[in-house]
């Protein structure tokens, strides 16, 4: 049975849970499903005069996503797996994800592009080495059409603090891209003294909404992502330039339409 990829006509174009933040856009209005052969570009959000700006996954080995609690990471994230999902088969794209409270991401290890693997704290640096497997294993393949891996990270701080993390972190992120891998980071604004600034250097992106104080925002060389006070807005900082936008939003019910339609015809 040929697989259908869900269509964008399964997400809300204006959902009652935005209120009235006329500032949020859903993300129906802003994904660009005519460009499918365009795999790897995700919606990253719109400026104040309505520009439309993207994320082209293709050449990235890592995003970095960071802000204080309730400042907007997980429905941006949620928004890069949903336009992921929206534009990949299930031979073109695969998922790790990595939730130590294991409450984040179980919609979504029900998928069949999901790799399941242990998420308990005390496994998570085997779960990042299980990564640098895959990469040197991709090392010895000789033909190229390899699937993309996205490993998705939420609430970082505890792995950042697990000895000799950075120098597995360093493997994925100088080498991850040639092999098709990719790790999008997600963790709260207390990572000063955990984050290495040599592995900082490495994320091709970084995408910061409000952070807790100017020494966390000078940290990351985003000054003034600490004054962020709109729901949803974040500096995104790619190609030494940074940009203040409104980022996309995705309701539970927009993840629920998606994650079971694939569900369905897979059966």
């Amino acid at each position: 049975m040929e697989y259908i990829l869900p269509s964008k006509d399964l997400l809300e174009t204006r959902s009652e849970e935005l209120g009235n933040n006329k500032k949020y856009y859903n993300l129906s209005k802003i994904f660009l499903k005519k460009d499918v052969n365009d795999k790897l570009n995700i919606p990253a959000g719109v400026d104040n005069e309505n520009n439309k700006y993207y994320i082209d996954l293709k050449d990235k080995s890592g995003i970095l996503i960071t802000g204080e609690t309730g400042s907007g990471k997980t429905i941006f994230i949620n928004s890069m797996i949903i336009s992921l999902l929206l534009k990949n088969t299930i031979d073109e794209a695969k998922f790790i994800f990595i939730d130590q409270r294991n409450v984040e991401f179980n919609e979504y290890k029900k998928l069949p592009q999901s790799i399941n693997i242990n998420t308990n704290q005390y496994e998570n640096i085997n779960n990042l080495n299980y990564i640098v497997d895959i990469i040197e294993e991709r090392k010895k393949i000789s033909f190229e059409k390899l699937p993309h891996i996205f490993v998705f990270i939420d609430e970082a701080s505890d792995i950042l603090n697990i000895k000799n993390i950075n120098e597995t972190l360093y493997k994925i992120l100088s080498e991850g891209h040639k092999y098709n891998i990719h790790l999008i980071m997600s963790t709260s604004s207390y990572f000063k003294d955990n984050l290495d600034k040599e592995i900082l250097k490495l994320f091709n992106v970084v995408l910061t909404f409000d952070l807790a104080s100017k020494e966390q925002a000078s940290y990351i060389k985003i000054d003034g992502s600490n004054l962020l006070t709109v729901y949803g807005e974040a500096y995104v900082k790619a190609n030494s330039k940074i940009y203040d936008i409104q980022t996309p939003y995705v309701s539970q019910k927009d993840i629920n339409n998606v994650v079971n339609f694939i569900i369905n015809q897979v059966k």
